[in-house]
């Protein structure tokens, strides 16, 4: 499955990275970190639906869905987690979000993320697509996000958390591309951030 860069057009990308600077590839994609897009237009950056609006997660005024990790917030293994970390929630089938990376080094890379899912069968796929579009796009295909739910009886679902380091592999050249995260099947889905590790 594949997507374009602006909703079903051809249309050049017009996002930008969010406070100016792309994240690196290998490394952490924090997944508030979503791209701006002019305006804040809906259908550009992001998809939801549900209007931008001005919030303390993000200074450009387009906050959607954004929580803050509390202290009742924890792991599967029932460890504590940081609290004040930003994370995407309150999510929906078909969001999607982009994120302009640069990849530092050319190789196969492992796909993974941190996530807190309240129902089973949802899925997540990564698309990975030249921001030049020169090159060909890379996508995991969907990938299923299994739930939280069970592991800590006491916490909500929601803030029960899991870190996935290998999910899929994807090869990429070194470049800059705009990675589009998109949810799939089922909603509810809190996604703290997205790593991309180089398979050695």
């Amino acid at each position: 499955m594949t997507f374009s860069l602006n909703a079903g057009t051809d249309a050049p990308y017009t996002g930008k990275p969010y406070a100016g600077k792309m994240a690196e590839i290998p490394g952490h994609v924090q997944a508030d970190y979503y791209d701006v897009a002019p305006g804040n237009v809906n259908g550009i950056a992001y998809h939801r639906n549900q209007d931008a609006r001005p919030g303390p997660e993000r200074t450009t005024g387009d906050c959607i869905g954004l929580g803050t990790v509390g202290s009742d917030h924890v792991s599967t293994a029932g460890d504590k987690e940081k609290v004040g970390e930003i994370y995407v929630g309150w999510t929906d089938p078909g969001d999607w979000w982009k994120y302009t990376v640069q990849v530092k080094e050319a190789g196969t890379y492992y796909f993974g993320g941190k996530f807190a899912a309240g129902n089973k069968g949802a899925t997540i796929e990564a698309t990975f697509t030249p921001a030049d579009k020169a090159g060909q796009e890379v996508a995991t295909g969907p990938l299923e996000i299994p739930t939280t739910a069970g592991f800590q009886p006491a916490v909500e679902v929601y803030h029960v958390w899991e870190t996935l380091d290998k999910m899929a592999e994807v090869k990429l050249l070194p470049g800059t591309y705009v990675m589009t995260i998109k949810l799939e099947n089922k909603g509810g889905v809190n996604i703290n951030y997205y790593v991309l590790t180089k398979k050695e």
